[in-house]
């Protein structure tokens, strides 16, 4: 199995180069990351800080609309979407999910659903794509 063979290497103290489209793979075997596109290095480093960059708040309540509203200017919220029947909200690191919370409690706003969702080297990869357009 070529990862097993990757992670002996590794072991060895040995650095591998690997350029490939399949992240996935990528995020399970690698230490460090480099995203380049057309020549520019766009981020470098351990695969977690790559990855760290933002985190995704998924939530779930009866009145949707109110979340969004409610959130519309909460401070570190960089963005808000609808998947489904589920808010998503891309937040700086300093936002807390018990914040969040708190905040929709307050105006009588009862979560069925609170979850912080990671993502994946790939859609960090499409993300820091697609703002260098």
């Amino acid at each position: 199995d070529i990862r097993e063979i990757i992670q002996k290497t590794a072991r060895e103290g040995k650095t591998i180069i690997i350029a490939s489209h399949i992240l996935d793979e990528i995020e399970k075997v690698c230490t460090h990351v480099a995203v380049i596109k057309k020549g520019n290095l766009l981020a470098q480093g351990a695969i977690e800080s790559v990855l760290s960059r933002d985190d995704i708040i998924e939530l779930s309540g009866d009145d949707l609309g109110k979340i969004e509203s409610i959130l519309q200017d909460y401070r570190g919220i960089k963005k808000i979407t609808r998947a489904g029947n589920k808010v998503l909200l891309s937040i700086e690191k300093s936002v807390l999910p018990e914040d969040i919370n708190r905040r929709l409690f307050e105006n009588n706003i009862f979560l069925s659903h609170l979850m912080v969702v990671r993502k994946s080297l790939e859609e960090t990869f499409l993300e820091l794509t697609a703002e260098q357009k």
